[in-house]
């Protein structure tokens, strides 16, 4: 009845587009097991029936003979299929595998031969059967096959999931007692019933894929993608892996509804399903999709990608009509070009460009490999303390006396060198660093705020450092609080202390602002408004009340407008800011050239490469005690 309950399931319930090998092995083991529990029940019913001898003989012999032939080639199945969960058959050439599959045939050869050579199995007048002389060759034959799989299921233990470790070994457990305490005691017939329900284990847990698969499509989710992937990389499988990402994918399920972008997804699955027979396809989120195609050579792969690019050339189907999908098709080479699951995953998250190109591969991700190596580089940061805050000078432009300066946070890193800014911290609001990073700027920052700068109060002299917001997650996670932590640890006076957040940010998240810096003013702490683009401030007289000041960064606008343009919109801006009280002050003043183009500007404050290199805070100290004075080129 277990036997027959596991066919049943396999064959009608389990009812899988596309059968795996591995699923074609487990179906080839309950139906041995069937077989020979059948053919076990039917000898011994048929030997012990009140028919004549010559029929009883006959029909239990074939059922004893069915028996052996069959149950023999339980154990070296069950050997492959543990190669292929512990996704190591790969490795097993044509040649290799018929080699270790070579005792299969002679034991196989000695069942056929027991008619005369009564090797494996011997019977008395009584039609009582026992075993022959060879029957424990058999046995050492299959502890051997046992034992290789014990040896691979221990080198390759970190491959498999917790459930296939725990099903695999309950299968082992059971088949090895019941195959032991029949050898000892030949009259309890146990060894079938613990296979049976050793496979029925092996079947709930392994075989039942319910848990890998997507709930909207016939795909495999996410966590089967995870799965396989480090499995994969486990046991050095080279393998490709390609990411069709579905192009502005909500907006598609706007315009066509639910049903038929469920639709949409599901065909897009099925699609990509029948793209190869070793091939696997995956949904993670969304319109995004993965497929596997391990051991395939760089054409077939190049005719794979051929075959998704000119499907999406064309429309899908939908119910009430067609429509064209757009999509971004990336492949890549694993464990060649990326050898982490969590770098794959990448595929379906980098930002790309907004062109018409549809096919990245090779050199076209040059800039995901990037992104790569610079969240790893992140990691080295924290862990080899490789992040290090620096100091830009700012000066009063009319007195040109040196008077804040704003921290900046570098890193310098043993791999990848020095990585800029812009480039790291990208990639940290990405990763989830970000707020760790902005902490450690913080705190030193202010530390040094304490032990470096906070001097000569006597002269009334108020020394300010300027920290940069550099994420919307910083102001999200309680800021305001860790500031005043670390400012009451330091005793810092908080006229020494500004911060500054980009527009970009006060767009991102208004109301979050507008909490943090109400808290901040309350300490005694003044914000500042960057402005790095050359865009409209977009900014209300009333939004700018509690803003100090406006930060312009001048390379970036001369940058992004023609120069008499910016000119002009500079003088504006400058008048408009001047109107509601507010101090300016100008950065990546870089060149001579930009410090001619804005020293006539009415700027409160000034700081770029021009007037000084980023220092250590020993140097900035420096250049405080000796009140320096930037160079204006003339002399002065």
């Amino acid at each position: 009845m277990v036997s027959l309950t596991c066919v049943f399931y396999t064959t009608v319930i389990r009812n899988n587009k596309k059968k795996r090998l591995r699923s074609r092995l487990f179906d080839a083991l309950i139906i041995i097991t069937l077989v020979g529990c059948i053919t076990s029940i039917g000898s011994e019913i048929i030997a012990r029936a009140d028919l004549s001898y010559g029929v009883r003989f006959l029909v239990s012999y074939i059922c004893k003979y069915l028996y052996y032939l069959t149950h023999f080639l339980l154990i070296p199945v069950f050997w492959v299929y543990i190669m292929i969960v512990c996704d190591v058959y790969h490795t097993l050439g044509r040649r290799s595998l018929i080699l270790r599959l070579l005792p299969v045939v002679g034991i196989e050869l000695l069942v056929l031969s027991n008619p005369f050579t009564r090797l494996i199995f011997v019977w008395d007048e009584n039609l009582w059967y026992y075993r022959g002389k060879a029957i424990f060759v058999v046995y050492i034959i299959s502890g051997i096959y046992l034992f290789s799989c014990f040896y691979v299921l221990a080198k390759y233990w970190n491959s498999m999931h917790v459930i296939q470790k725990a099903a695999l070994f309950y299968f082992l457990g059971l088949a090895i007692i019941g195959t032991i305490v029949q050898m000892i005691f030949p009259d309890i017939k146990c060894e079938l019933m613990t296979e049976a329900i050793g496979f029925l284990g092996v079947m709930i847990m392994i075989e039942g894929e319910e848990s890998r698969n997507d709930y909207k499509t016939n795909a495999r989710n996410k966590s089967a993608l995870v799965h396989d992937l480090k499995s994969a990389l486990t046991v050095k499988r080279d393998f490709n892996v390609i990411c069709v990402r579905v192009v502005n994918a909500e907006a598609y399920r706007k315009i066509t509804g639910y049903e038929n972008y469920d639709l949409i997804l599901t065909r897009i699955a099925d699609f990509l399903m029948d793209l190869g027979p070793g091939y696997e396809a995956y949904r993670t989120t969304g319109g995004h999709f993965f497929l596997i195609c391990p051991d395939a050579t760089q054409d077939e792969i190049s005719s794979v990608l051929e075959k998704i690019r000119d499907r999406f050339a064309d429309s899908w189907q939908i119910s009430n009509g067609s429509m064209n999908i757009k999509v971004k098709i990336l492949c890549v080479r694993c464990p060649e070009e990326f050898d982490n699951a969590d770098d794959i995953l990448l595929l379906s998250e980098a930002d790309i460009d907004e062109t018409d190109k549809v096919l990245y591969r090779g050199k076209d991700l040059d800039f995901l490999l990037r992104r790569v190596e610079v969240d790893k580089a992140i990691v080295r940061g924290m862990n080899e303390e490789n992040f290090l805050v620096m100091y830009r000078p700012v000066y009063h432009k009319d007195s040109r006396l040196i008077v804040s300066a704003e921290a900046l946070l570098t890193l310098k890193d043993s791999v990848l060198g020095d990585v800029r800014f812009s480039e790291f911290n990208a990639a940290a609001q990405k990763s989830g660093f970000s707020v760790e990073l902005q902490n450690r700027m913080t705190e030193a920052a202010i530390k040094f705020l304490k032990t470096g700068l906070e001097r000569n109060k006597e002269e009334g002299e108020i020394r300010v450092l300027a920290i940069h917001i550099i994420s919307v997650q910083v102001l999200k996670n309680d800021f305001a609080s860790k500031v005043k932590e670390l400012m009451e640890k330091y005793e810092v006076d908080p006229r020494n202390l500004v911060f500054d957040v980009s527009d970009t940010i006060v767009m991102q998240a208004p109301d979050v602002l507008d909490s943090v810096e109400d808290q901040f003013l309350q300490m005694g702490v003044n914000f500042f408004l960057i402005n790095d683009e050359a865009g409209f401030l977009g900014m209300s007289p009333r939004s700018m009340e509690k803003f100090k000041g406006v930060v312009i960064n001048i390379g970036r606008h001369y940058q992004a407008v023609a120069d008499e343009k910016v000119d002009l919109m500079l003088r504006n801006r400058c008048a408009m800011i001047k109107e509601l009280g507010k101090d300016i002050i100008f950065t990546g003043i870089d060149t001579k050239e930009l410090f001619d183009r804005i020293k006539d500007l009415p700027a409160d404050l000034i700081s770029g490469d021009y007037l000084s290199q980023r220092v250590t805070k020993n140097e900035l100290q420096i250049k405080f005690w000796h009140k320096e004075l930037y160079y204006d080129g003339e002399g002065r």
